[in-house]
């Protein structure tokens, strides 16, 4: 048989399942038992456990309660049933069950691994049977299943123990216990004192005890128990109600350790019936508080005083103790005092105390700070012979039971003078500056108060014009570089100088000075010397113009910071004779300097010329030349030898109709200012007259030096036709001479002189004019010898 499920019934599942949050696979909560029996007056514990893993994250927040015979509603979604135990105000407990059931488990879930969650039902009554259940409400809400039924059954021997009427203090009082007197024990009263006497009557199964009551009576339970009974559960439990006037009345402060600004508490406690009433004092005089409890919010040092309170009710009045309420506070008004007053110098000696208005207790420690560093400790705090780094900012704390103050701080300026001067640039530039710029420096100092007047030095000496901190040169200049001192001034005294600051001026060479003679000799040690100004040094070449001879400042050492020097020394040779060149170049710029050196030397290369060949006839005119191939200056003087026997003076010796006596080795001397040379020896040798002296006159060869191969080959072929032709014309002309034969004689003649004259010169390098006149001298010579053909 198949039954069709309604919609609502389908609902109705789905929301008992969100509402109790069902599940088979994990249960929250499960009570360990299902049925359980006990007798009227008894007692019963219901036993129950949670599962941690399942609730740990509900714990918080969750909410508990034990119900007895629950149904759920669904129309308002919720279970009804009579509470006996619950953990929030929602779930108010019945009044049967008031003051009956005793919680068993734990304060809280989740902590655990199993917790605990039963309860224990005193004083059962037969009303009590039914099903009872836990219910959890958390983020899942849980209600067990299945719920445990109880059953209470009648018991025959019920103890009963009435609670007797309220009595005054020393009235007398009966308790009186029973139970049914068909019960084989007799009921026995507990908690009495010694000196009760208590009174039985086994057939009625009664027991009585009589006495006068006092006031520590009221209050007091009693309980009533069969005598054989084992088991606590079955006992009557009553309270005596005495009442009675105002008795151990106390006051009490809280919190007692009383500080300002804390929230105190005064409570005053009593044993009175019926309750009493309460009113407050303090310092004698009533305060307008009523009730057994006084707060004070927020107390200060003002309330200070002595309290008691009166209880009072029907019977009378009691005044409890007084109680003392001492506010303490922390230091405060802490301040920094000094036995100077005036202004504190260098090596002063100062003590500093700490003041405090107000603390309670006193301050039992004090401490120094300077400029928030700790320092010291104690009241006072002395610095001897105070120096300049002592300055600063001064605090002292106070610190007592209470807390801790400080004072406002107190400055400490030492007056003294200036000190550590340093010199920096305030631009960017290092140590160095370009000449033509500005630079500008700073005299930094330590002193108190700050100087009023600084010093300048430049080069640790010269004091400049300026009394200002800084220092501005506007226009950089050579003079400027050097090293800068600074000192200050201030109401104390000087200071000391600065170390130096060294400016160095960038500045491009000077002009070089070249240093060197204008003229040397020949062989001659000299030294050419090349200097220049610059920063940074610059690097210096000398160099001869049009040649390869150069020398560099790379092998030089520096003058001084500023001055370099090239030194070239040397043997003075001809080929140094030149202009030389002094170059300077740093990185600001370069230039240079050229001078002309003139090299004098004596003659050299100095040879004998002669117009013959070394054959020489006697009667021949000779003409010795002195030639010199270089000299500086030129020859000043000429001496001719022979045989190392001076025989003359001049650039060119004549012999006229040379003999043969004047044969021999003839040597000429080139002098000028530096020296003088002699010429190899040439030898003349002198032979017998010659026949034929017009050939010989008019021989191409007529004028030849130490070489007839050289005379030869400087003669042009055409030159020696032209004059072998003439030479023949006029040989041919000579008899029977007419005036107009003699007239071209005289025109042959001239030609002939003028063609030899050109050949002469050209073989000897002679000056045309300076050879003319004694060539044509020596043709003239010649010219009888011509005719006399």
């Amino acid at each position: 048989m198949i039954h069709k499920m309604k919609a609502s019934d389908f609902r109705w599942l789905v929301f008992l399942a969100i509402t109790i949050d069902f599940s088979c696979s994990a249960k929250l909560f499960e009570t360990l038992d299902t049925h359980l029996r006990a007798k009227e007056g008894s007692c019963i514990e219901i036993r129950c456990i949670g599962y941690a893993t399942q609730i740990r994250a509900n714990e918080g927040n969750a909410v508990w309660s034990w119900m007895k015979d629950a149904k759920y509603h669904k129309a308002n979604r919720s279970f009804t049933g009579t509470v006996i135990y619950s953990t929030t105000p929602k779930y108010p407990v019945s009044l049967e069950f008031e003051g009956r059931v005793e919680y068993l488990g734990s304060l809280s879930f989740g902590r655990q691994s199993q917790n605990i969650c039963g309860i224990k039902i005193n004083n059962l009554k037969k009303t009590d049977s039914g099903n009872y259940s836990f219910k959890y409400e958390g983020t899942h809400t849980w209600m067990t299943k299945p719920m445990v039924n109880l059953t209470v059954e009648e018991n025959p021997c019920k103890i009963t123990f009435e609670k007797p009427p309220t009595v005054k203090e020393s009235d007398p009082v009966t308790l009186q216990c029973s139970t049914s007197s068909s019960c084989h024990s007799s009921p026995e009263i507990k908690e009495l004192q010694s000196h009760y006497q208590q009174d039985y009557d086994e057939n009625l199964k009664v027991s009585r005890v009589s006495f006068f009551t006092n006031w520590e009576d009221d209050g007091r339970m009693f309980t009533c128990q069969l005598q054989d009974e084992k088991d606590n559960c079955p006992a009557q439990s009553i309270h005596l109600t005495v009442e009675h006037s105002p008795r151990s009345t106390e006051a009490r402060k809280s919190p007692e350790d009383v500080k300002e600004g804390d929230v105190v508490t005064l409570t005053c406690s009593t044993r009175g019936r019926p309750d009493p009433t309460f009113s407050w004092f303090k310092d004698g005089t009533e305060a307008t508080v009523i009730g057994a409890e006084w707060k004070i919010n927020s107390i200060t040092a003002s309330e200070s005083g002595t309290y008691h309170c009166v209880a009072t009710n029907n019977y009378g009045s009691q005044q409890s103790d007084a109680i003392h309420i001492e506010v303490k506070y922390p230091p405060s008004g802490v301040t920094v005092e000094t036995n100077k007053r005036s202004e504190i110098t260098e090596e002063d000696d100062i003590v500093l105390t700490c003041a405090v208005s107000r603390s309670n207790p006193e301050p039992h420690s004090f401490r120094w700070y300077q400029n928030n560093n700790r320092v010291g400790e104690g009241k006072t705090y002395e610095i001897k012979q105070i120096q300049p780094e002592r300055s600063g900012s001064y605090t002292c704390e106070a610190t007592n039971s209470v807390g801790a103050a400080r004072s406002q701080p107190y400055q400490i300026n030492v007056l003294y003078a200036p000190r550590n001067a340093v010199v920096s640039r305030n631009d960017v530039g290092g140590d160095s500056v370009k000449i033509r710029k500005s630079v500008s420096l700073t005299c930094n100092t330590e002193a108190f108060p700050e100087p009023h007047t600084y010093s300048w030095y430049s080069n640790s000496h010269h004091k400049l014009s300026h009394s200002q901190k800084d220092l501005r040169i506007d226009r950089v200049d050579r003079e400027d570089h050097g090293c800068y001192i600074c000192s200050a001034t201030n109401v104390i005294g000087s200071g000391t100088n600065s170390s130096a600051l060294c400016i160095k001026v960038l500045f491009p060479p000077t002009k070089p000075i070249l240093s060197m003679p204008a003229e040397a000799t020949e062989g001659q040690n000299i030294t050419i010397s090349c200097t220049t100004e610059s920063f940074p040094l610059a690097q210096l070449t000398l160099s001869q113009i049009n040649s390869n001879s150069h020398f560099s400042s790379t092998n030089s050492l520096p003058i001084s910071d500023n001055v370099r020097t090239l030194n070239a020394s040397f043997e003075v040779t001809p080929d140094h004779a030149g202009r030389y060149l002094c170059n300077a170049i740093n990185s600001e710029g370069s230039d240079s300097t050229d001078k002309e050196l003139v090299v004098k030397y004596p003659p050299s290369g100095v040879t004998v010329k002669t117009n013959r060949h070394s054959e020489i006839t006697e009667g021949d005119d000779i003409v010795l030349t002195c030639a010199v191939s270089r000299s500086n200056p030129e020859p000043h003087s000429f001496r001719w030898y022979q045989n190392n026997n001076m025989v003359g003076e001049g650039k060119t010796y004549e012999i006229k109709q040379i003999q043969p006596e004047r044969s021999g080795s003839y040597t000429c001397e080139a002098a000028n200012s530096v020296g003088a040379a002699r010429s190899q020896p040439y030898q003349i040798n002198v032979g017998p007259p010659s026949e034929d002296n017009t050939s010989q006159l008019y021989s191409s060869d007529a004028f030849v030096g130490d070489s007839a191969e050289n005379t030869s080959s400087s003669t042009s072929v055409s030159q020696r036709e032209e004059l072998m032709k003439s030479s023949t014309l006029s040989t041919s002309a000579h008899d029977g001479r007419s005036s107009q034969s003699k007239a071209v004689e005289k025109s042959v003649e001239d030609r002939i002189l003028d063609i030899i004259q050109e050949s002469v010169a050209n073989q000897l390098h002679l000056d045309f004019g300076a050879t003319h006149s004694s060539a044509r001298a020596r043709l003239l010579t010649c010219r009888p010898a011509i005719y006399s053909k």
